[in-house]
């Protein structure tokens, strides 16, 4: 399923929420999390289908509030990203391989969306480039 987040924890029975959160701000509702019939301890729910692209921090409490864990989330053109994919993400972008956001390149710089490089040498014997 799209945008699952599945998590096992010990305890069962428990009425479970999502809650992603950006600095101090909540990012959409609560997430409602459904215990797997099959397979005590084992829940699951879907993150929001529409999120802006970032990293996020998601909190799983009980309905009472009580945290029972959290980890770091990330979105990806509205789908949830499993692990650190920011770096592949930019690589793709950067060679101009992201359907509609083309990648423009100057004698001095590269760039797509937010990232920006800086192309500096005598484009002979050296160039260099930064970001």
């Amino acid at each position: 399923m799209a945008n699952e987040i599945n998590i096992v924890i010990s305890e069962t029975g428990l009425t479970l929420v999502g809650k992603l959160w950006q600095a101090n701000v909540q990012t959409g509702a609560d997430i409602t999390m459904t215990e797997n019939s099959g397979r005590s301890g084992h829940y699951y729910g879907n993150a929001p289908g529409a999120i802006a692209d970032g990293i996020y921090i998601l909190i799983i409490e009980t309905a009472g509030g009580v945290v029972k864990g959290s980890n770091e989330v990330q979105f990806i053109d509205n789908a949830l990203q499993s692990g650190n994919l920011t770096k592949l993400d930019e690589l793709h972008r950067i060679q101009g391989l992201k359907s509609g956001q083309p990648m423009t390149v100057t004698p001095t710089t590269r760039v797509v969306g937010a990232i920006s490089l800086a192309i500096s040498g005598d484009g002979v014997t050296t160039t260099t480039v930064t970001r």
